[in-house]
């Protein structure tokens, strides 16, 4: 996904794999999670994105949504280091306004 942190995606040859134990070589777990939630109630659409990193720190409850204010970012940020569309029937312009 980016695991150099460049902000784009890495190439499949580049990317981690891990071995099971029965000796078969599989991907690594990708480097960030994300989501994408995108709201239709109203006369326009609201797109929400968060960007976590993957790692093993356990977060108090107390700190979760100050986590999650922190990873909200725009759209084009996750289709970026990831190297999808993720709304291709959306325009691009109408893709930016409706980014909250």
């Amino acid at each position: 996904f980016d695991y150099d942190a460049d902000g784009k995606p890495d190439a499949t040859a580049s990317a981690p794999l891990t071995h099971s134990r029965d000796g078969r070589v599989h991907p690594a777990i990708a480097s960030h999670f994300y989501k994408v939630v995108v709201e239709t109630a109203g006369p326009r659409p609201r797109i929400s994105a968060w960007l976590l990193r993957h790692d093993d720190r356990l977060v108090a409850h107390k700190d979760a949504a100050r986590i999650l204010d922190a990873a909200k970012v725009p759209l084009r940020t996750i289709e970026a280091m990831s190297g999808l569309d993720l709304m291709p029937l959306l325009d691009q312009a109408l893709t930016e306004t409706a980014e909250r």
